[in-house]
C-alpha cells in the first residue's frame, strides 16, 4: 500500500505527539500513585504505632494485676497456717479461711476483668497442685471445690514460671485452654504467671491469670477507629483478624488446614502497614508481636486514579489537536513537492523538458538538484556502457576460450568466435539451440540433470567450480574441456554463463606422465627386489668363505702355523666387514624409498630411552650424556629417529679423546645455520671430541668414507652419518654441524613439524 510523505509527516507528529503524551501521562500516572502511595503506607503505619499501645496496656494490665495479688495478705497468711500446723501464728486463721478471702479477690477481679477466665494459686508442693481456683464459664464465676483442683506441675507454663527470675513476670504462648485432659480449641488463652515468696524469699508458689486471648486483644482492637482490617501476629505465627466492619474474628493458629497468612485474603491487592512491638521486652523468646494493618489498594488510590483520568484526558486532546496542526502543515509543505513528481513523471528523454523547482533554497529544492544531476549522470552513463557493451561484445568474439551462455531451459543465448573454432558450429546455428547439441550422447542426461539442478532453488554446487567436462565437435570427435560456470542476471533472467577451454593435450601429458610415474614405481620396486636379491647373494658366498676358513682351521688343527692362522682370522673379519657394507648398502637405499609411520613423540623420552641403550657403552668410555631441557616433542617415525639419535650418540662417543667426554643433547629455538633462520628451532646433539676439519665437511656425510683408520678408533663401515643424514632428509629437514677441531662438534637436525 503506497503511502504518501504528507500522510507520514501527519503518521510521524501524530507519533512523536502519542508517544510524548504516554510518556509524560505513564511518568505522571507512575509518579501519582508512588507518591500516593507513600503517603498509605506511612498512614497505615502511623495507624499501626497507634494500635500497638492499647494492646500493650492490656498485657500490663495483666502483669500489674498478677504482682498486685501477690502482694496481698492471703497469700503470706497461706504460707504461714501451711507451715504452722493449718493455723496462721499470727492472727490465728486456719488455712481455710485464708483460701476463701483469696477466693474473694480472685472474684473481685474476675468481675472487674471480663477477659480473665481463671485464677489461681498453685503451690509448688505435691506436683504443682492448685490450693485457689475461680473460673469463669458461661457467664458464671465460681470458685472450684477442693476436690476438683489438679496437680499442674507438668504444665509448661508452671515450670517457666518457676524457672524465671524473682521479679519476673512470665507470659505464656497463645494456646487453647486445657482443663482436666480436655483442650478447649475454641477458648484460646494466655497465661500471665507470677511468683510467690515467703518472707524469707523462698519460692512457695505461684500465680496464674488465664484470660481469653481474643476478648483480651479484641476489646483493645475495638476501642481504636481506624477503619480497614486488622491483625495482631504473634511470635509463632498465631494471629486475631479485626475486620473493616468491627468484628473481631476467631484467632487463626499457624499450620491449621484453613490457615491463611494475615493480609492474604484481598481480592484486588492490598497495601499494608506494621507496627512491631515488644511485650515487656526481656519476658522469654516468642512474645512479640506485630500489628498489621491492611486497606484495599483501590480505595487509597482512588484520588490518584481519578487525577490520572483528567491528564490522560487532555493527553488525549493534545493529541488530537497535534494531527490536525500536522495535516494542514503536511498539505502546505508537501505541494512543491507534488508538482516535481508530476514533472518527473511527464519528462521523456529527447522529447520533454525536465522543469524541476531547482531555485528553491531549501530541501525540495536540494533534492531538485541532485535530481537533475542524476538524471545527467544516468544519461552518460548509459552512453558509457553502450559503449562499453560494444567493447565486451568485441572482447568476447575475439577470446581465446569458447564462451557459451544458456537460459534456465538449457537453450543457447550467446556463442562467441571461440566457440565456434572449439566445437565448429557457427553463431547462427548454436544460438536457439539446446546445450545437448555440444555434449556427447552419454553424458547429456547428466548434464541435462545438472542443469536443472543448478537452476532450481539448491543451485550452488557448479557455481564459480572450475571442473572436467567432455565436448563433442561438429564433426563427432569427442574434446576433453575445462569448465567454469557462473551466474548472471540480464533484466531479471537467470542466465549461466560457461568459459571453456580444449584442454584435450594437457590430458593426453597427464597420461603419458601417469604412464611414467607408474612405470618409475614398477622399476623402483624391481630394483628394491633385486637390491634384496643381490645382497642375500652375495652375502651367501661371504658366509661360505667364512664358514670353509673356520673348517679348515678347524680341521688343520696344529699343522697351521701362527702366521697362517692370523691370515684365516683376517680373511674370517674381512667376511665379516664386507656382509656388514652389503648391510647398510640395502639399509642405506630402503632409508629413501620406505614410508614414515609419523607420530607424536616425547623427545625427553626417547632420548632417555637412547641413552638406556647406550648405557654399557657410556659405562665403558665413563661418558656423560647430558639433556638440556625444555626439549619439545615432535612428529616424525620413532624408529628412523631412534637410529639417527643412536647414530649421532654413538659417534659423539667413539670419537672422543677427553678424560671425561660429554654429549649434550637439546633444542635450539629457530632454525640454526640455515638461512633466514626458522620458526620451529633445531635439536641438536653436542660433544666434546676430537671434531671435524672443515675440509672433510662434506667428506663425513658420504657413505663408507672413514677420516680414520680402525686402530685410531675401532671398527665401523663408515655408514652412521650417511644414514642420519637420510633419516632428516626424509622428514624434510636438513642435517648440518658445526665443529672445531681439538674441542668438539655440534650436530643440528630439523623436524619442521616439531612443537615449540
Amino acid at each position: 500500500m503506497r503511502v504518501s510523505l504528507g500522510t507520514k509527516y501527519i503518521l510521524f507528529t501524530c507519533g512523536i505527539a502519542v508517544l510524548a503524551a504516554v510518556l509524560l501521562g505513564g511518568f505522571n500516572y507512575y509518579w501519582v500513585r508512588q507518591l500516593s502511595l507513600r503517603h498509605a503506607y506511612a498512614s497505615l503505619d502511623n495507624e499501626a504505632q497507634l494500635i500497638a499501645p492499647q494492646i500493650e496496656i492490656a498485657y500490663e494490665r495483666m502483669r500489674t494485676d498478677a504482682t498486685a495479688i501477690g502482694e496481698m495478705p492471703p497469700f503470706q497468711g497461706i504460707v504461714r497456717a501451711s507451715r504452722n500446723g493449718g493455723i496462721d501464728p499470727v492472727d490465728g486463721s486456719t488455712t481455710a479461711e485464708w483460701r476463701d478471702r483469696l477466693q474473694t479477690i480472685f472474684r473481685a477481679i474476675l468481675q472487674r476483668r471480663p477477659a480473665y477466665v481463671q485464677m489461681r494459686f498453685i503451690a509448688l508442693a505435691d506436683g504443682g497442685m492448685e490450693l485457689v481456683r475461680v473460673d469463669r464459664s458461661a457467664g458464671r464465676i465460681f470458685a472450684v471445690a477442693a476436690g476438683d483442683l489438679q496437680a499442674k506441675g507438668d504444665r509448661p507454663y508452671v515450670r517457666e514460671g518457676m524457672s524465671a527470675a524473682a521479679d519476673e513476670v512470665y507470659f505464656s504462648q497463645v494456646t487453647p485452654n486445657y482443663d482436666h485432659g480436655r483442650v478447649q480449641l475454641d477458648l484460646p488463652v494466655i497465661r500471665v504467671v507470677s511468683q510467690m515468696r515467703d518472707e524469707a524469699s523462698i519460692l512457695y508458689g505461684l500465680i496464674v491469670i488465664n484470660a481469653d486471648y481474643q476478648a483480651l486483644v479484641g476489646n483493645a482492637l475495638t476501642a481504636v477507629a481506624v477503619p480497614g482490617d486488622i491483625y495482631v501476629v504473634t511470635g509463632s505465627g498465631d494471629y486475631l483478624k479485626r475486620d473493616k466492619d468491627g468484628r473481631v474474628l476467631p484467632l487463626a493458629v499457624a499450620g491449621a488446614a484453613d490457615y491463611r497468612a494475615p493480609a492474604a485474603s484481598s481480592g484486588d491487592g492490598e497495601l499494608v502497614g506494621e507496627a512491631h512491638f515488644d511485650l515487656e521486652g526481656a519476658i522469654g523468646p516468642g512474645r512479640s508481636a506485630t500489628i498489621v494493618l491492611a486497606r484495599p489498594e483501590s480505595t487509597v488510590l482512588a484520588s490518584a486514579d481519578s487525577t490520572n483520568s483528567t491528564i490522560l484526558a487532555l493527553s488525549g486532546g493534545l493529541v488530537v489537536m497535534a494531527a490536525l496542526l500536522a495535516m494542514a502543515a503536511a498539505r502546505q509543505f508537501s505541494r512543491p513537492m507534488r508538482q516535481a513528481i508530476a514533472a518527473i513523471r511527464g519528462y521523456r528523454p529527447g522529447t520533454t523538458s525536465l522543469s524541476l523547482p531547482v531555485g528553491r533554497h531549501d530541501e525540495i529544492g536540494d533534492l531538485s538538484r541532485a535530481f537533475a544531476s542524476l538524471l545527467a549522470e544516468l544519461e552518460a552513463a548509459q552512453m558509457a556502457e553502450q559503449k562499453s557493451l560494444a567493447r565486451l561484445s568485441t572482447i568476447m568474439d575475439n577470446t581465446v576460450d569458447g564462451l557459451v551462455t544458456v537460459d534456465a531451459t538449457g537453450r543457447v543465448r550467446d556463442f562467441n568466435h571461440g566457440a565456434e573454432k572449439l566445437f565448429g558450429y557457427e553463431a547462427s546455428e548454436a544460438i536457439g539451440s539446446k546445450i545437448g547439441m555440444l555434449i556427447p550422447d552419454a553424458d547429456r542426461r547428466e548434464v541435462d540433470r545438472e542443469l536443472r539442478q543448478t537452476a532450481g532453488e539448491k543451485s550452488g554446487d557448479a557455481i564459480g567450480v572450475t571442473r572436467e567436462i567432455s565436448g563433442r565437435h561438429r564433426s563427432g570427435r569427442i574434446l576433453s574441456l575445462e569448465l567454469a560456470v557462473s551466474e548472471i542476471q540480464v533484466s531479471g533472467e537467470r542466465l549461466f554463463s560457461g568459459v571453456m577451454r580444449d584442454i584435450s593435450g594437457r590430458k593426453a601429458m597427464e597420461a603419458r606422465l601417469a604412464a611414467q610415474a607408474a612405470a618409475l614405481r614398477k622399476s623402483n620396486q624391481d630394483l628394491e627386489e633385486f637390491a634384496y636379491i643381490a645382497s642375500h647373494d652375495l652375502k651367501e658366498p661371504l658366509r661360505a668363505i667364512s664358514n670353509h676358513v673356520q673348517f679348515l682351521a678347524e680341521d688343520c688343527g696344529e699343522a697351521i702355523d701362527e702366521d697362517s692362522r692370523a691370515r684365516i682370522d683376517r680373511i674370517r673379519l674381512l667376511c665379516r666387514k664386507a656382509e656388514q657394507l652389503i648391510s647398510d648398502l640395502l639399509h642405506f637405499s630402503r632409508l629413501g624409498r620406505a614410508e614414515l609411520a609419523v607420530e607424536k613423540i616425547d623427545m625427553e623420552a626417547l632420548v632417555a630411552e637412547v641413552r638406556d641403550g647406550l648405557s654399557d657403552l657410556l659405562a665403558e668410555r665413563d661418558t656423560e650424556v647430558r639433556l638440556i631441557l625444555p626439549l619439545p616433542p615432535a612428529r616424525a617415525d620413532r624408529t628412523r629417529i631412534v637410529s639417527l639419535l643412536h647414530n649421532l650418540m654413538v659417534n659423539g662417543i667413539k670419537y672422543n679423546d677427553s678424560e671425561r667426554p660429554l654429549i649434550e643433547i637439546g633444542f635450539a629455538p629457530g632454525a640454526v645455520g640455515l638461512p633466514g633462520g626458522g620458526k620451529a628451532g633445531s635439536y641438536f646433539v653436542r660433544d666434546n671430541g676430537i671434531g671435524i676439519a672443515e675440509e672433510f665437511r662434506d667428506a663425513v656425510f658420504k657413505i663408507f668414507k672413514r677420516l680414520h683408520n680402525e686402530k685410531a678408533y675401532g671398527p665401523g663401515t663408515g655408514a652412521g652419518l650417511s644414514f642420519a643424514r637420510k633419516i632428516v632428509e626424509r622428514h624434510g629437514g636438513t642435517l648440518r654441524f658445526e665443529s672445531v677441531p681439538g674441542e668438539g662438534t655440534t650436530f643440528y637436525f630439523d623436524l619442521p613439524e616439531a612443537e615449540t
